[in-house]
């Protein structure tokens, strides 16, 4: 059977004793032993304790201080203190964790580019700009590509056009630039300058 000992000089008033068979009032817990929390309620076992070890969350501005920040920094639409006002359906698009197409390549300026390179007439210039566009709006890479694209497209659209005004066939047109003489001489001698 357990004693309870007990010095009146260093233990204080005089511990409860259980009724015969019960089990001592739960009120406080025993020496060496934690009180357990109620529910919702922050366990503070350990004294300088952060339940925040990677990040507490940020505390709710007031009206205030939204006052205070209008003031501060007023915003003008479409101006540079805009940066991280840029919403499409409730998505950050500055944000790289919201944003899934943040730094990717975009497709639509490497197909437009290809297209203008191979010579492909209006392509290009229509799938540039659709590129020009969506790398800005959602900061994907591939914008300079794009431009390229629509700078290659325009010209080999109005080299195109040119061609069918004139009613050049474009093989003659690179032998005139070169000053080559497709005519069919007959090989006389004489040479034309």
């Amino acid at each position: 059977m357990n004693r309870i000992v007990w010095n009146s000089q260093s233990d204080g008033p005089a511990p409860q004793q259980p009724a015969y068979g019960g089990a001592p009032r739960q009120d406080q817990p025993q020496y060496g032993q934690y009180k357990e929390p109620e529910y919702g309620e922050m366990a503070s076992r350990y004294p300088g304790w952060n339940p925040y070890v990677y990040g507490a969350p940020e505390p709710e501005p007031s009206d205030k201080d939204e006052a205070d920040g209008e003031r501060r920094n007023p915003k003008v639409p479409g101006g540079p203190g805009n940066a991280g006002d840029n919403y499409r359906n409730g998505i950050d698009l500055d944000d790289p964790v919201q944003n899934p197409l943040y730094g990717r390549w975009d497709p639509a300026a490497i197909i437009a580019f290809i297209s203008a390179l191979i010579g492909v007439p209006v392509l290009p210039v229509l799938l540039g700009a659709f590129a020009i566009y969506r790398s800005g709006l959602f900061r994907m890479k591939g914008r300079a590509l794009a431009v390229a694209a629509v700078i290659i497209g325009l010209l080999t659209t109005a080299f195109d056009i040119y061609v069918m005004a004139t009613g050049i066939d474009p093989y003659q047109l690179i032998y005139q630039l070169y000053g080559i003489d497709m005519g069919g001489s007959s090989g006389s001698g004489e040479t034309s300058v």
